[in-house]
């Protein structure tokens, strides 16, 4: 007569189990993000105009739905940070950087521009630095002169 050995069913439930909840785990993480992404203020550059030719250093003008605050992550909104693309170059601005001028209106100094045709479009990052694409501006291409 042959013995069978019992199967052992307790590690595969146990495996099982801990899938289920790594499974369920980044769903509410990605559920989370997409809530994030959903209450992201708006972007708009107001000046400089698209086509228009400017002088370096470059001053860029937007708004925001929402009020910018300074905080330890730099400038932004609720645990977002900005971030502007010049020619595809991802820039974070310092604290003095940008200067409130009017009510969600605010206005960001970029030193050192160098001639010629440039793109400018404001986006926001989270804490990690993954640009979000809710909230972006539209690009401006300009002329420095």
């Amino acid at each position: 007569m042959v013995e069978q050995t019992p199967r052992r069913i307790l590690p595969v439930v146990i495996g099982l189990a801990l899938t289920g909840l790594l499974l369920a785990l980044l769903a509410y993480a990605a559920h989370r993000r997409n809530q994030q992404q959903s209450a992201v203020p708006a972007l708009a550059i107001v000046a400089p105009l698209p086509e228009s030719a400017v002088d370096s250093p470059l001053v860029v003008i937007f708004t925001s739905t929402q009020p910018l605050e300074l905080s330890a992550g730099g400038w932004g909104y609720h645990g977002l940070h900005l971030h502007m693309s010049l020619n595809d170059v991802s820039l974070m601005p310092a604290a003095a950087d940008i200067t409130p001028t009017a009510a969600r209106t605010y206005q960001w100094l970029i030193p050192a521009v160098r001639r010629g045709s440039v793109t400018v479009s404001l986006g926001w990052a989270d804490a990690a630095h993954r640009p979000l694409v809710a909230g972006m501006s539209e690009v401006v291409t300009m002329v420095v002169r």
